[in-house]
């Protein structure tokens, strides 16, 4: 005969643990997905290495911006510069309206002569350090270019359809964008 006692202790202990563990994983992915190093433009190109592989935030204003390249595949460049001190940011991927929206907004702050604000993984390159750009924020819009309408020729939704769609750290949502 099952001992009601023992089987109720075990079970609360089982499903403790398990709810332990949902919850570690969860607060662990939250607290990784939101690590970003608040930091200026001057620290980051003094001391490159130290933030290296890191995702970092800055704001600066915009020195060059140049036009997004590609039909379907997106490519663009532009250069943060402050006090003598350049960083260069960029952005691929599968998304162009949103890269091409991004790159507005960026240009609407480097003809106002305004700072924007970045966020993302700041890399070594075999041409040097540069920052790969995961959102853009200029006045109130903020633009994050990892995510926006994907490329159906690229991307289906034949698994989770209606669902967001994944390809090399990007988030594709399907549909309209709107703007």
């Amino acid at each position: 005969m099952i001992n009601l006692k023992k089987f109720l202790k075990n079970c609360s202990a089982r499903v403790a643990c398990k709810c332990g563990l949902a919850l570690f994983a969860t607060v662990a992915l939250i607290g990784w997905k939101s690590a970003s190093i608040e930091t200026d433009l001057s620290s980051v190109t003094a001391n490159p290495g130290e933030f290296s592989n890191k995702v970092i935030t800055l704001s600066a204003p915009v020195v060059d911006n140049s036009v997004p390249e590609g039909r379907e595949y997106k490519t663009w460049n532009f250069v943060l510069g402050s006090s003598g001190s350049r960083l260069a940011v960029y952005e691929e991927g599968f998304n162009p309206a949103t890269i091409v929206k991004a790159h507005s907004l960026v240009e609407k702050a480097r003809l106002s002569g305004d700072e924007i604000t970045v966020t993302g993984k700041f890399e070594e390159r075999e041409s040097g350090m540069i920052l790969k750009v995961a959102s853009v924020r200029y006045g109130d819009t903020q633009i994050n270019t990892d995510e926006g309408p994907f490329v159906e020729t690229v991307y289906r939704d034949d698994c989770y359809p209606g669902g967001p769609l994944f390809y090399d750290g990007h988030t594709y949502y399907p549909g309209n964008f709107p703007y």
